[in-house]
Order: C-alpha cells, then structure tokens, then sequence
C-alpha cells in the first residue's frame, strides 16, 4: 500500500525521511513516498500529482513552524479529495510534532491527528494497518514489530528536535513570532536585557514572556524595562516584583510619559546584551508596529547601534 509523507519545511522534511525509511520495518507492505522520491528529470507536477492519486494513506507531517503553510495545507487537500467518495479506500493523519490540534488550519483540522510520541505512532500504525486488507499484521505482530523498531524512531525524533530552533514559524529567517523568538532567547548567551515598550502591562501578562524572565533570573540576567508612566505600568510592576522577589537587584523599571517614549519607541524593543563581550552577543528585536501584534524582527548593523544609543539614554536617565 503506498503511503505518501508530506513535508513543508526542514524539521518537517527531516520527519518526513525518517518516517520513510522506518514504517516498512515495522509493517513491510507499506510503501512510502515523498516528493524527494521523484527522479530528477521528471516532470516533477505531473510525477506528484500521480503519486498522490494513487495514494490510499497519507501522513501529514506537521510542525509549530508550518502548521499555516499554503504548500502543506494543498498536499493535505489533494490527499483527502477522494475521502468523500470513498473513505474506506483514504485516509489522512495529521502528524503533530511539536505543535497541537488547536493550532492547525483547515482542511488539516478535519482529520484525526497523531502526536509524536509512542502512543500516537502506534494509533497511527494501527489505523494503517487496518487498511491493508489481507497483506495486514495481526495486532499482537504488529505490536511485537513496534516495539523492536521504536526506539530507533524516537531516537532520531529527538535529534530532530534538538536541531529544529534554527526554523521559524514564518518561513523566513528574519521574521519572529512571540514564541519563536522566546526560543531564539533561549540560544543566546544573555548577562543584561533591556524591555523597550509603551504597554509594560500587556507585555508581562504573557505566560511565557514570565517563563522567559524567570529562567533568566536564574542564570543572574539582568533586566532593564523602560516603559510609561501609569497606573497599569504600577500593576504590572507589581507583577515583575514578585517574580524578581529573591533577586530584587537585578529588576529596574524606569517610566516616561507617554508622549516622550512613543515619540522614541513606537513599538516594544527587545535589547539583548547593550553592552556585549566575546561570550555574550548583542542582539536586537522589535516588533512591527502593525495591526497583527506578535511578529518580531532582528535589527543588526548600524540601525542596531543606533536603537542601543537611543534607549541608553532613557536607561541611564531618571524618570521624568
């Protein structure tokens, strides 16, 4: 039974080969494919379009960086088009690695998804299974064969996890989600942070901005955070108080009117390491200033510099 693998993306095309090069070992009727497979050469649409014609189950491999993308959502369409007419004969699996249900998009939210774990590989390997007809593995075989072969899976969906940071949500290097670039944070070598922002209270409600800081806290950063002066900049401030409550010295909050910080920040600025040395880079975020919150980009150069020596002097300044 052909059984196509699609990917969008490096972490999802790495899942995709590792999955190829698993699933006959532990069911050898089952016959992968992906558009790697096509000959170069061959006249690579028309190739595709056959396989996926041909295709009677498809695994959708999903990850946080492509769950939107336009080229995963059209294989996964192009799969299941035959579902209506004959859903005996098709199936598609989402294959969630590192992302959730809530966070798919149509047509990908119809379908019953698979987590990438032990237990979700197996209900998918289950459903696989149950259509092969006569060519299918008695359940008790086909969970002898899972568990020999398993643990070499699991093994290389570890590494793929370990080395998939260096992909963004978006598709593009430079462009940031709030979570992608909490976990660009993560990689970077931090002594000092600067929080630039006219909204410190929207900016510190975030769960996972709190997770940030504290880890931060932990590893003896430091944080600088410029922002408003008002009466939810006091109730946030209380907020970051009692996270910073066993290292008070390492929290500065310096509030501007409101007139004087959009004038020189009209978005939030993220400024890692001000004042960098060998072991620790200087980095500089800001989020674009459009309807859609959410999406940073990394400034470097000259235009970096230039942000630091701005804000440096509202940091070395009092409040006013």
């Amino acid at each position: 039974m052909k059984v196509f693998l699609s990917f969008s993306g490096d972490a999802s095309r790495n899942i995709a080969l590792a999955l190829r090069d698993w699933l006959p070992k532990v069911i050898q009727a089952v016959k992968p494919f992906i558009s790697e497979d096509i000959g170069k050469g061959e006249r690579w649409s028309e190739e595709l379009a056959d396989e996926l014609n041909q295709t009677n189950f498809g695994i959708i491999c999903v990850t946080r960086y492509n769950s939107n993308k336009p080229w995963i959502n059209f294989e996964a369409g192009a799969i299941s088009k035959a579902i209506p007419k004959a859903v005996k004969e098709s199936w598609v699996v989402p294959f969630l690695f590192g992302t959730e249900r809530a966070k798919i998009s149509e047509p990908l939210q119809q379908f019953q998804p698979a987590v990438a774990n032990k237990d979700g590989v197996f209900s998918m390997l289950i459903s696989l299974n149950n259509r092969l007809g006569q060519e299918n593995l008695t359940l008790d075989l086909l969970e002898k064969e899972f568990d020999k072969w398993w643990p070499e899976l699991e093994i290389k969906l570890r590494e793929i996890n370990e080395a998939q940071e260096v992909e963004t949500e978006t598709g593009l290097p430079w462009l940031y989600t709030s979570d992608g670039l909490a976990r660009k944070q993560v990689g970077i070598n931090c002594k000092q942070i600067w929080v630039i922002t006219p909204d410190l209270y929207r900016r510190t409600i975030n769960p996972k901005v709190k997770d940030i800081i504290q880890r931060n806290i932990e590893h003896d950063v430091s944080y600088t955070f410029v922002t408003v002066l008002s009466s939810k900049t006091t109730e946030a401030k209380k907020e970051l108080e009692g996270i910073f409550d066993a290292q008070p010295n390492s929290l500065k909050v310096i509030e501007y009117r409101e007139s004087k910080i959009r004038r020189l920040a009209p978005t939030d600025f993220l400024i890692v390491n001000p004042d960098p040395d060998a072991e620790h880079p200087q980095h500089v975020f800001l989020e674009l200033p459009i309807e859609m919150r959410g999406f940073w980009i990394e400034v470097d150069g000259e235009a970096a510099l230039d942000f630091v020596n701005r804000f440096r002097r509202l940091v070395e300044r009092k409040n006013t």
